[in-house]
C-alpha cells in the first residue's frame, strides 16, 4: 500500500528536508521513526525539498508498506519525533501517486517583522517596515509574475533540465503595523529562487534598488552581480495542492492524533 503523510517543521536546527550524510535533515528523522514503528526500512519521498533553515507548516511525503498503520499512527508517531516535527494526518492513495511529481502547486510565504522581537525571530526576518514601499513592492511582484523564466534567479541554473516555472498568484500581506508576509504561489520553484526574489524585492521596496533594474535583468535574462538571498528561517513553505483524484483520500485520515492511554 502507498500512503500519503501530511506534516509540518520547524526547519531551525535542520540541514533541509533531503537526506544528508553526517547532517540532521527532516527526512532523515521521520524515515528513522518510521522503520521503527513499522519494524521495516521505510523511505520517505517528500513534496520538494527545503533549504536549511527554512520551514513547514504544510508538507506532504509518501511511504510505501505492506503493514496497517493503525489507528494510533499519528499519535504515536508524534509521541516519538522531536517537537519540531508534527504529523497532522496520514491516508491511502493510488499506487501511481507520488508526492513531488504530483503536486500541482506549491505556495511559499516570507515573513517580515520591524521591532526586535525574540518570540519570532527563528521565523521572520527583522527589516524596517516603515520605510517599504508596498505600492512599489507589489509593482515588483505584477512584474516577476509576468515572467516564466527564472534562470537568473537560482543559483544553480545549470543542474536543471528547465528553469521554467509559472507563477499563480503573488500577494503581501500586512497583518499590522509591525509585520508583513509575502506570499508566492506557483508550480515549482528553483533553488533558493524564492529567498533571493524576496531579497529583490525588498531592495526596491526600500529604493535600494530601481524597478526598472530588476525589468532588464529579467528581459535579458542578466544574472544579479551579487547573489544574495534572504536568510532562510523568514521563509514557509504553506500550501502543496494536488488533484482531486489524490486529495479526495485525506478525508480517510487512518491515525488520530488524540491522546491514548
Amino acid at each position: 500500500m502507498k500512503y500519503f503523510i501530511e506534516l509540518s517543521y520547524h526547519g531551525g536546527r535542520y540541514h533541509g528536508w533531503q537526506r544528508q550524510k553526517n547532517v540532521p535533515t527532516v527526512q532523515h528523522v521521520l524515515e528513522g521513526q518510521l522503520s521503527k514503528l513499522f519494524k521495516e526500512k521505510i523511505n520517505v519521498i517528500g513534496c520538494g525539498r527545503t533549504d536549511a533553515g527554512v520551514h513547514a507548516s504544510q508538507y506532504f511525503a509518501h511511504i510505501k508498506t505492506d503493514k496497517s498503520p493503525g489507528e494510533a499512527f499519528v499519535f504515536r508517531m508524534n509521541k516519538s519525533l522531536p517537537p519540531d516535527i508534527a504529523i497532522s494526518r496520514i491516508f491511502p492513495v493510488d499506487a501511481k501517486a507520488h508526492a513531488q511529481h504530483n503536486a500541482v502547486s506549491r505556495t511559499y510565504t516570507y515573513h517580515f517583522h520591524s521591532d526586535k522581537n525574540p518570540l519570532i525571530n527563528q521565523t521572520s526576518v527583522e527589516i524596517p517596515l516603515y520605510k517599504l514601499n508596498i505600492p512599489i513592492v507589489k509593482k515588483g511582484l505584477e512584474l516577476i509574475s509576468r515572467h516564466r523564466d527564472f534562470h537568473i534567479m537560482c543559483k544553480n541554473p545549470n543542474a536543471y533540465k528547465t528553469t521554467l516555472c509559472d507563477i499563480y498568484e503573488t500577494a503581501v500581506l500586512h497583518p499590522t503595523d509591525n509585520q508583513l508576509a509575502i506570499r508566492i504561489c506557483a508550480n515549482r520553484f528553483l533553488r533558493h529562487m524564492v529567498r533571493l526574489m524576496m531579497s529583490k524585492i525588498i531592495a526596491i521596496g526600500l529604493g535600494n534598488m530601481a524597478l526598472d533594474s530588476l525589468a532588464y535583468h529579467f528581459e535579458h535574462n542578466i544574472p544579479f552581480k551579487y547573489f544574495d538571498p534572504l536568510p532562510p528561517q523568514g521563509l514557509w513553505l504553506t500550501r502543496i495542492t494536488y488533484p482531486n483524484s489524490i486529495m479526495s483520500n485525506r478525508k480517510n485520515n487512518i491515525g488520530s492524533s488524540k491522546t491514548y492511554p
